[in-house]
């Protein structure tokens, strides 16, 4: 996070410097570097306080949709699951987040003239293409990352609560393979898909198209460079804004999960483990069933 930081606050101090009348933020009063500095300071506060009013909410509100969509194949049951989570699974879960926030805050910046912040068509060359270009994917994205966290946090909590679905054992005397699927992985799959998909064209017309074909910057080394630096780099940039929403949510499993998984009993999910898997002997009917009441 420091690093992103820096970053930001080095590129509105650089764009300043060739620019002080330009206005990024005009909804704050003060020069460039003072309207990314306040509203760096203004989302991690924003981020924290969302998670806390929205996750259980939306987490249940998502378990219902679920299980209505669902009905008529599939039942819901509470898995039990294993304790460990570690730094590289957390700042994984932390990746769609970011994708998502860059592919939609190119969107607002594309489809939204001067709002939030404000265009400058004298801004031109290299300081548009390497200052910012990338100033306003971050800026954006932290504006939009409100509404990605809004919509993945709460299956964050449908995961770690051990909540799936999995086919009614009427379906299995159908020729189709037993279906076990988290209700938070489920949701998830569609964001991520959107996000996987729009960020490398977002950032292919961004960074590649615009500057070195609508712009006639020279196709240098030195110029792709850059480019896939920057592409690469503003991910990993906004995740370290993720990553405190989701040590967040590691703290507060017991109170999130509990609900959750109250609310899934309430609809009738049962208790289930994962039953091992081993190989069918000769002679002998394979076990279709991945699941096993407890």
């Amino acid at each position: 996070m420091t690093l992103t930081v820096l970053v930001v606050n080095g590129m509105s101090e650089r764009l300043f410097a060739a620019k002080p009348g330009y206005n990024l933020l005009p909804v704050v009063a003060g020069p460039t570097p003072s309207d990314a500095r306040t509203l760096l300071l203004v989302v991690i506060p924003l981020y924290l306080v969302e998670f806390l009013i929205l996750t259980v909410p939306l987490a249940c509100l998502m378990l219902v949709a679920n299980r209505l969509v669902k009905t008529t194949a599939y039942t819901q049951s509470v898995m039990t699951l294993g304790t460990r989570f570690g730094g590289f699974r957390m700042t994984r879960r932390a990746v769609v987040p970011a994708m998502f926030a860059l592919s939609s805050g190119d969107l607002l910046l594309s489809f939204v003239n001067n709002w939030p912040f404000q265009s400058d068509s004298t801004i031109t060359g290299v300081l548009a293409t390497t200052v910012l270009d990338p100033l306003l994917s971050l800026l954006s994205s932290m504006v939009v990352l409100p509404v990605a966290l809004a919509i993945l946090m709460p299956t964050w909590a449908l995961d770690d609560s051990g909540i799936v679905s999995h086919l009614k054992p009427k379906q299995l005397e159908n020729r189709r393979p037993p279906d076990t699927e988290g209700v938070g992985r489920w949701y998830n799959s569609y964001i991520g898909g959107f996000a996987l998909l729009g960020y490398p064209i977002t950032m292919f017309f961004r960074y590649f198209y615009r500057p070195f074909f609508l712009m006639a910057q020279p196709m240098t080394a030195p110029n792709i460079a850059l480019s896939v630096f920057t592409t690469i780099g503003l991910p990993l940039l906004i995740m370290s804004f993720v990553m405190p929403v989701i040590i967040l949510n590691e703290l507060t499993l017991g109170w999130t999960t509990n609900i959750v998984r109250r609310l899934a009993r309430r609809l009738g999910a049962r208790e289930v483990q994962i039953e091992r898997i081993a190989p069918v002997q000769s002679e002998q009917t394979p076990q279709s069933d991945d699941l096993k009441l407890s």
